[in-house]
């Protein structure tokens, strides 16, 4: 390795250790919660971590049922496993811990800065890839999700791993890139459904270069066939259950914030978003770049970033969803644009030192500058739904279950299983026995009983001690929920408010919230010792036996 190079490994080096420290000042505590989507991705990992422990080969159905039924926040069969897989070997190791699982995600950061590095070195040179890497590091959209517990970083290292063997087995026509290329594109698919844009970018570079000679190799086939024979059984089983959920989230009529995705703003939405992504003090240098991408004489050491940006809009501007996650992917080809058009901007320059000073120069200056913006940017928090679980396990003397509802029901549920190692309570969701409701209220929704006193007949058959709470109601109102509520206080005889906890919050989507819990006065001495629950999402209702006591059966 010549001393330029060492100098540029050097260089990536310190950006990702930088960018750990950096990501260690802005840590704030907080209870999972983003999007409402991290605190599946915890739990889940807890339940990885229970089923390494408990290894249920005998009845591994059985078993995952009745565990979803205790704690009814699991992210599979909805994601990919993968990522829980890893998450739970961890959590085995260092406990069940938030941290835990956020280290995971920073660990899969640091791998997807590598492998950018690894890229951009191979096709731009040393000096590129050595100024790629904080620009991707510390990209607003990059660096915010490198501390939440999302799919996002995950399924990015992958798939940059994936590309980057690839474009080497294009280059150097090794066996070993092109095994490591299919193997690690399955693990980004088996980590999030939306890795399969690698599919398109693998076969447009082939096309485009001109590489026709992989079709007729037979170690191609077999990659091929080890990737899909890696990915085919989930996808299958994901495809059978809940692939009517997938059509109906496809074309963004009904999840978040949404548009049609061939009209003008649908159009133009995920390139608006780029300066949000890359920052705007890399901007300026991400437009030079980009336009010098497509000069003639740049167009082949560029292709695998422009292919990636091309493909990536393509596949999720269709969809409608307007998010500026589901561009991440794109992110590493928008910090190599940058890092090309500060390179060519200093190269105007004649050469030696003053070049090499511009160069340094303007690359700290559009660095640190892109790192103070995604460092001042504040980090949401929320805190209290611990506290509650903590109340109902210290507090309840004689039920097997507690009840709880709220839109945050996926962290409350994380919360009692870490604090309940012994796996003796059993957690019942609202929005799964009073009323039902699929991913979002505009999803799917259906009031199961239609009634007050059809909701007190299911609280007394399943004798629920504590009943928990969110009040207001968090992600909109559900009347039925709305119901259960005035239930609640309007029958002081038989629901006692016996504490009220605050939650401690700077997201403003959850301002005032507090988690209301009430003593059930009326209890039931025979209570059902059978839990069904129907799945909207698998279109079927499931049950299991109530057991009080005990951990999980084998």
């Amino acid at each position: 390795m010549s001393s330029p190079e060492r100098t540029a490994s050097a260089i990536a080096l310190a950006s990702i250790l930088l960018m750990l420290a950096a990501q260690a000042v802005v840590y704030r505590p907080s209870e999972p919660f983003y999007n409402n989507d991290e605190n599946r991705h915890v739990m889940t990992g807890v339940f990885f971590r229970d089923v390494l422990s408990d290894l249920p080969i005998a009845h591994p159905r059985d078993y995952a049922i009745r565990y979803y039924l205790q704690y009814p926040a699991l992210g599979v069969p909805l994601w990919p496993p993968l990522f829980y897989f890893v998450e739970g070997v961890f959590m085995t190791l260092f406990g069940t811990s938030t941290l835990v699982s956020k280290a995971v995600v920073l660990g899969f950061a640091c791998v997807a800065c590598l492998y950018l590095f690894f890229l951009a070195r191979r096709t731009h040179g040393a000096e590129v890839a050595a100024l790629a890497v904080p620009l991707l590091a510390f990209g607003p959209l990059f660096f915010e999700f490198s501390h939440q517990v999302m799919l996002e970083i995950p399924t990015l290292a992958l798939g940059l791993g994936a590309t980057y063997h690839f474009v080497r087995f294009l280059d150097l026509q090794r066996r070993s890139d092109l095994f490591a290329a299919a193997i690690l594109a399955a693990l980004a698919a088996l980590t999030r459904f939306s890795a399969v844009y690698l599919l398109p970018v693998f076969l447009f570079l082939v096309i485009v270069r001109r590489q026709w000679a992989i079709f007729r190799r037979r170690d191609a086939y077999l990659a091929a066939g080890l990737a899909i024979l890696l990915v085919a059984p989930y996808y299958a089983v994901t495809a059978t259950e809940l692939g009517w959920i997938y059509g109906k989230l496809v074309g963004g009529t009904n999840v978040g914030v949404t548009g049609p995705p061939f009209s003008l703003s649908g159009l133009l939405f995920y390139p608006s978003q780029i300066p949000g992504q890359i920052g705007w003090f890399a901007f300026l240098p991400f437009a030079v770049g980009l336009v010098h991408a497509v000069a003639p004489s740049q167009r082949r050491r560029s292709l695998p970033y422009l292919t990636l940006a091309g493909v990536i809009y393509l596949v999720f501007t269709p969809m409608g969803i307007r998010e500026s996650r589901y561009a991440i992917y794109w992110v590493p080809s928008l910090a190599v644009f940058a890092a090309d058009g500060i390179h060519f901007l200093s190269g105007r320059l004649r050469p030696g030192r003053l070049r090499a000073y511009a160069y340094g120069a303007l690359g700290a200056f559009v660095v640190l500058g892109t790192a103070a913006v995604s460092m001042a940017k504040p980090v949401s928090f929320v805190r209290g739904y611990e506290a509650g679980a903590r109340y109902v396990v210290e507090h309840t003397r004689t039920s097997r279950c507690c009840l709880f509802d709220g839109g945050l029901n996926g962290n409350f549920i994380y919360q009692m299983r870490r604090l309940d190692p012994g796996r003796k309570l059993w957690v019942l969701r609202g929005d799964k026995l009073l009323y039902s409701v699929l991913l979002y209220a505009q999803v799917g929704y259906a009031s199961t009983p239609k009634n007050g006193e059809d909701m007190l007949a299911t609280i007394y058959k399943y004798d629920p001690e504590l009943i928990i709470v969110e009040e207001p109601q968090t992600f909109g109102r559900i009347e039925a929920a709305a119901r259960f509520r005035a239930l609640l206080a309007r029958h002081p005889e038989r629901f006692r408010l016996e504490t009220t906890i605050p939650v401690e919050t700077n997201d403003k989507g959850f301002g005032n919230l507090e988690l209301k819990i009430y003593r059930n006065l009326i209890r039931n001495p025979k209570p059902s010792a059978e839990l069904e629950v129907e799945m909207l999402a698998l279109r079927r209702t499931i049950r299991t036996n109530l057991s009080p006591g005990e951990k999980n059966r084998k």
